[in-house]
């Protein structure tokens, strides 16, 4: 996945291959991850080939390295919604009295 150009740049730090660019302090470093099956590929390589986030990508890449899961599809997530205390609408502050529970618990009191 990577290109000739990309290889050449190629610099193992610490056990981790990184793609540097540039030179002198504008120098970057690309973390490149190596799959099971000893494809080379970068998190924003991931992000393109599957259509989504890079931060999607990055927590797929640092999960596996099983290429099926890496190349999986993306689930369709449907939109969350937040959860409300339904306590407070399940009584009309204006009626209350009206309830019979209501009606029922003052006259114990």
């Amino acid at each position: 996945m990577l290109t000739q150009e990309q290889k050449n740049h190629l610099q193992t730090i610490d056990g981790k291959e990184y793609i540097i660019t540039g030179n002198g302090k504008g120098r970057n470093k690309i973390l490149v991850y190596t799959l099971d099956d000893g494809t080379k590929l970068t998190i924003n390589m991931l992000a393109d080939i599957l259509r989504c986030d890079p931060s999607c990508a990055r927590a797929r890449l640092n999960t596996s390295l099983n290429p099926e899961r890496i190349y999986k599809p993306l689930q369709k997530v449907q939109g969350r919604q937040r959860q409300t205390n339904d306590a407070a609408h399940l009584m009309n502050s204006r009626d209350w009295w009206t309830d019979p529970m209501i009606k029922l618990l003052m006259k114990n009191i």
